[in-house]
């Protein structure tokens, strides 16, 4: 049961972070888009930041789900034999 809960704290915070980065993204894009020159550029570029990084939450998410997954496999395959 220890894998199965840890997978689900995984997901819920995954879902927090995404949420977070979603919300800075659109922060980001709307002050972005008042603004023009170097500003706008800086919002431009903060917004393929936040992108680039739920980009790599969105890949440690999934490579973490393998994990817990392998994981819990080996248990069972342990308390199998």
């Amino acid at each position: 049961m220890k894998f199965i809960t840890s997978r689900f704290d995984i997901h819920s915070l995954v879902k927090i972070l995404a949420a977070a980065l979603l919300a800075a993204s659109i922060g980001a894009f709307i002050s972005g888009c008042e603004q023009k020159g170097p500003a706008q550029e800086a919002g431009e570029s903060i917004d393929d930041a936040v992108e680039e990084a739920g980009d790599k939450l969105e890949d440690a998410k999934d490579k973490a789900g393998d994990k817990v997954e392998e994981w819990k496999k080996d248990a069972e395959k342990n308390n199998n034999s």
